[in-house]
């Protein structure tokens, strides 16, 4: 017998099945008789003709085989030419005589990549010729190959042949899915974004899944519960799906299962009170819910959660579906019985409002949350701070011993590091920003504010907030003591920080001037008052009478605020009453609260 031709000890013939027959099963190459012979068999005979020869087994025999041994669900069976004597462009001919060439030094893809390029349209035989060719040329073997299939994909979807040759795009499909998948995963490990990816290769995507619902899946930005059909389509339906959105599926099972706890948790509301028994029903439905629900048994890993405990969103690490449950129904049980049934806690008072009505509570339950609580501030008696941050460091130290107290204790730990967060700076912020007056018609004099800023500073809770939201308050209550003593609240309006940007919004509410005419009285604010103020003033002037300090001193705490014309016109009076007074414009101290009263006997004077 002829000896047979190897490649690195391997047969040949194994060889070629491996390289040009990979997606053909066992059934395909040694179940499947065609002309006497079975793929393998008739490989081999090729084979040995070639060796003969002297060559290899043309391409063009390669592709015959294919087509001859393909089952009846391969791509190949969906690539048939529907009209032979359809006319093909002449400049394709050459351009697959070029890719078929004989000579490996000749042959070349750039004519194919060319024409496809620049083509207008394509007729049903072009389309079938250009298929079986992308199909011989494998993705995964090299970089050349996967740039060739995307080239060969961005004119299919440029000339949008999709929906006019659904069945020859039906046989490439897997073929594409290979493509865009090597392509994502590559430039995924490169640095590029989903969000990049999509915006870039959509098009491409749309060949391979459906486009509208991968868009609705894109523009969800995360939140992927009004969206989970879609969602589970995709990842089933291909794997460039699955590459793209099966992180997804693990962040919509969380979502789903804090749904799941916010649903049990309303329904187990309705009853005579909360107990360890009603927290048990919420964790054992949860549970069962979950198990129904594809992606739940991803979340098997600690991840972090997001959770409502106090008024305030924490984040939480959670070790599995079972103890989520038992957090979040811990963090709504612990909110409601916060300053009824549980003590507050000096960190506490400054983020969260009590709630108003008492909800009946077992003692087994609340007694395990105030034991643990109480433990915590004995732990922290036994220490000194001064922040949240300090605070925080202090409490993770005690945290191992807190936990084995009450599991549910992760929730004062993880609210205490929120407070630390830019977000709990916020939070403190707004409620500096409570003290100062909304609008005009809010009546607080500058006094009341200093009182208020004094006893809040003072208080306990004041070491428990972050150093950020610290430096926010002494920055409002410098503010305030400078426009007491006459001064004003600002060096420069122009480089206030984005705190101090909302206090100077407020600020303009402390000035008011009525103007009463016969009985009606009509209150200006902010702006508009100082330039009545400086109109009023000049009149006085005007009329001989004298210009106190006290008459000028708003112009100086809110020079910031006037406008220009209303500026100059309040410097020259302020130079008047300095002259007058032959002292530097300290002022006397006068409430800035800044009421003026006009008494007009004639609209004309008002």
């Amino acid at each position: 017998p002829a000896p047979t031709a190897s490649f690195g000890g391997i047969p040949a013939s194994n060889r070629l099945l491996s390289e040009h027959f990979k997606e053909f099963g066992p059934r395909d190459i040694d179940g499947t008789i065609r002309g006497g012979m079975t793929l393998r068999q008739a490989l081999s005979q090729e084979r040995r003709k070639a060796s003969e020869r002297g060559g290899r087994v043309p391409t063009k025999t390669i592709t015959e085989l294919r087509r001859r041994f393909a089952p009846a669900s391969a791509p190949a069976a969906f690539l048939t030419v529907q009209d032979k004597k359809a006319v093909v462009d002449p400049l394709l001919r050459t351009a697959f005589d070029a890719i078929n060439h004989t000579s490996t030094i000749k042959r070349t893809r750039v004519p194919l990549l060319t024409w496809m390029g620049q083509a207008s349209g394509m007729t049903q035989r072009e389309v079938v010729a250009v298929f079986r060719k992308t199909l011989e040329i494998k993705p995964a073997l090299s970089s050349q190959n996967l740039q060739f299939n995307l080239a060969i994909m961005r004119g299919v979807a440029r000339m949008n042949l999709a929906p006019q040759y659904p069945t020859e795009t039906r046989a490439m499909i897997d073929h594409w899915d290979e493509t865009l998948c090597l392509y994502f995963s590559q430039l995924a490990r490169d640095g590029l974004s989903l969000g990049d990816w999509w915006n870039n290769y959509q098009s491409l995507c749309g060949l391979v899944m459906d486009h509208q619902k991968a868009l609705k899946i894109m523009v969800a930005r995360g939140k992927f519960l009004p969206v989970a059909g879609e969602l589970y389509e995709l990842t089933r339906s291909s794997r460039l799906g699955n590459r793209m959105f099966g992180a997804a599926i693990a962040k919509l099972a969380s979502e789903q299962v804090a749904a799941f706890c916010d649903e049990f948790i309303q329904d187990e509301t309705g009853g005579v009170g909360w107990t360890d028994q009603r927290i048990h029903n919420v964790v054992s439905m949860v549970l069962e819910r979950s198990q129904e629900t594809p992606g739940c048994d991803l979340l098997v890993k600690p991840r972090v959660v997001d959770m409502q405990f106090l008024g305030f969103t924490v984040q939480v690490l959670v070790k599995s579906v079972e103890h989520e449950a038992k957090l979040r129904a811990a963090a709504f049980v612990k909110t409601l019985a916060w300053g009824h049934q549980l003590q507050m806690l000096d960190f506490e008072r400054v983020y969260t409002v009590k709630c108003e009505h008492i909800h009946p509570m077992s003692n087994d339950l609340v007694g395990r949350f105030r034991g643990a609580r109480e433990q915590l501030c004995e732990k922290l008696r036994q220490d000194s701070w001064q922040n949240a941050e300090q605070l925080k460091t202090i409490i993770n130290g005690h945290a191992k011993v807190l936990l084995e107290l009450d599991e549910a204790m992760a929730l004062e730990i993880a609210y205490i590091s929120a407070m630390v967060t830019d977000k709990g700076a916020a939070v403190a912020e707004d409620h500096l920003l409570g003290l100062l007056p909304a609008s005009v018609a809010d009546t607080k004099e500058l006094k009341d504010v200093r009182a208020d800023l004094a006893s809040w500073i003072g208080s306990p809770f004041f070491p428990c907030i972050s150093a950020q939201a610290q430096g926010a308050a002494r920055m409002l209550q410098d503010c305030i003591q400078r426009m007491s003593g006459g001064f004003s609240p600002f060096e420069d309006v122009q480089s206030l920080s984005p705190f101090l940007v909302k206090v100077s919004q407020r600020l303009p509410n402390f000035v008011r001037f009525e103007v009463r005419v016969k009985d009606k009285v009509k209150v200006f604010a902010g702006r508009a008052a100082l330039h009545n103020m400086v109109a009023h003033v000049k009149a006085q002037h005007a009329s001989g009478q004298e210009i106190t300090l006290k008459d000028v001193e708003p112009f100086v705490v809110y020079k910031w605020l006037l406008t220009p014309a209303d500026n100059a016109e309040a410097d020259k009076i302020i130079a008047q009453a300095l002259s007058h007074a032959g002292v530097g414009c300290t002022g006397r101290g006068l409430e800035t609260s800044a009421h003026a009263s006009l008494a007009a006997p004639s609209a004309k004077r008002a």
